[in-house]
């Protein structure tokens, strides 16, 4: 039992100062907003064949997204989009 109260007090004296670390400003936190912008192309050629048929199998597109969030610490932040 002496052994466990040592080790306990030793355990304690060594993670003190640890606490004394000060929270220091980060400029990250906070609200943030976002955009994103992509394109994508396809040019399926071993499906070529289906266009005897009338079936297209190549297909370009453009996507978009959109997000906010709140970053509380360096670690921690929520995200909507």
């Amino acid at each position: 039992m002496k052994r466990l109260i040592a080790t306990a007090a030793l355990a304690t004296l060594v993670a003190t100062p640890a606490l004394a670390q000060s929270y220091q400003y980060n400029p990250d936190e906070g609200p943030y907003v976002g955009a994103g912008l992509g394109y994508s192309k396809l040019d399926n050629d071993t499906l070529d064949w289906l266009g005897s048929i009338g079936a297209n199998t190549d297909d370009s597109d453009t996507g978009y997204k959109l997000f906010v969030g709140y970053q509380f610490n360096p670690n921690f932040a929520i995200e909507a989009s």
